[in-house]
């Protein structure tokens, strides 16, 4: 190889990306790895000049790496430099990634929301075959989508006792192909569960003062967990659901003379503690001046039977708690039962 001649190496210097190979010369390569311009040798690698245009370039002697000859002197070797030239095409560059990424964003968006459109249809007619013809207009409302599955909820009331709007919407989703199934809801209401196929619908019958109730109605995609629940239910049978909840405790209570009169010969203080099981009967704790009594009552029929009643053990603690947090039944002189509302 020759010897660079000092006017070329200091041309080099001043401006290397000026310089050209010539057939005479034979460098060793530097290839473009990781961000970097590497020679042979990593104790020589120099920062690439990131850029768009690819450009060769003689590297100044003082840069290149040291080879041994045959006679073990070091000699000066060029190197030939393969980069990129930086160039002015990168704010275009740019701006055009941001363009494309904005329609990017756009095009996903439309295309969420016309699957949120169609899925909000399909949850909508759901309701609709659970509301039953008397409802009066409510206010309806969607969420979810992104993360949790897409949902579909409206409100509506009805002019009717809790027992009869639970049976009206267990019987329209019935006769829309729905498995259906009813429990015990918050604020003395009854939940009806149902599904079909990859929709499930729940309704939430609240009562309310002046003979009216509030229909909830909640319209999803049906999980396993959610069919397994309605599968296991025991169904919304009509004596059933008029046992679900404490109201139906009360109103039983109140038409047993043997049961008020339990409460007029204990002089019970003025509220108890009352919990309903819908396949059990109902319990009833009262707190007299020699401590805690526990009642028990099953059904028969439409009728609550008094079986039993007992003085509390002093190992159920839980219920003296439950006593002391939640007791909201009022008990009346006569040894009748109220609700707080009433």
């Amino acid at each position: 190889m020759p010897t660079p001649s000092v006017t070329t190496a200091q041309r080099l210097r001043r401006n290397p990306r000026k310089s050209v190979i010539t057939a005479a010369k034979q460098p060793t390569f530097e290839g473009y790895r990781g961000g970097r311009t590497r020679t042979c040798n990593p104790r020589f690698w120099r920062a690439a000049d990131h850029g768009s245009t690819m450009h060769f370039a003689l590297a100044a002697p003082h840069s290149a790496p040291q080879r041994t000859g045959l006679r073990g002197k070091a000699s000066a070797a060029h190197a030939l430099v393969v980069g990129y030239r930086r160039s002015t095409d990168v704010p275009m560059r740019r701006s055009m990634l941001l363009h494309l990424s904005s329609r990017l964003i756009l095009a996903i968006a439309a295309v969420l929301l016309l699957a949120g459109c169609g899925e909000d249809a399909k949850l909508r007619a759901a309701v609709d075959d659970a509301l039953p013809s008397r409802a009066t207009a409510g206010d309806c409302s969607s969420e979810g989508g992104l993360v949790d599955y897409r949902a579909y909820l409206c409100r509506y009331e009805l002019d009717a006792n809790r027992v009869e709007a639970t049976l009206a919407v267990a019987s329209r989703l019935r006769k829309a192909g729905y498995r259906v199934t009813c429990g015990e809801g918050s604020d003395d209401g009854i939940d009806v569960d149902s599904f079909r196929g990859d929709v499930s619908v729940f309704a939430h019958v609240i009562p309310r003062n002046g003979g009216a109730v509030k229909l909830e109605f909640y319209a999803k995609q049906a999980t396993p967990l959610a069919r397994d629940l309605v599968n296991r239910g025991s169904g919304c049978a009509p004596l059933r659901v008029a046992h679900i909840g404490t109201l139906p405790c009360l109103s039983g209570w109140n038409e047993n003379p043997r049961a008020t009169a339990l409460a007029r010969r204990l002089a019970v203080r003025p509220k108890a503690l009352v919990r309903g099981f819908v396949d059990h009967g109902c319990t009833f704790l009262f707190r007299t001046h020699g401590g805690f009594v526990v009642a028990f009552g099953t059904w028969s029929g439409r009728r609550l039977v008094l079986s039993a009643h007992r003085s509390l053990f002093e190992w159920e603690r839980n219920e003296r708690r439950a006593y002391a947090r939640n007791a909201a039944v009022l008990v009346r002189t006569d040894g009748t039962l109220a609700g707080r509302s009433a």
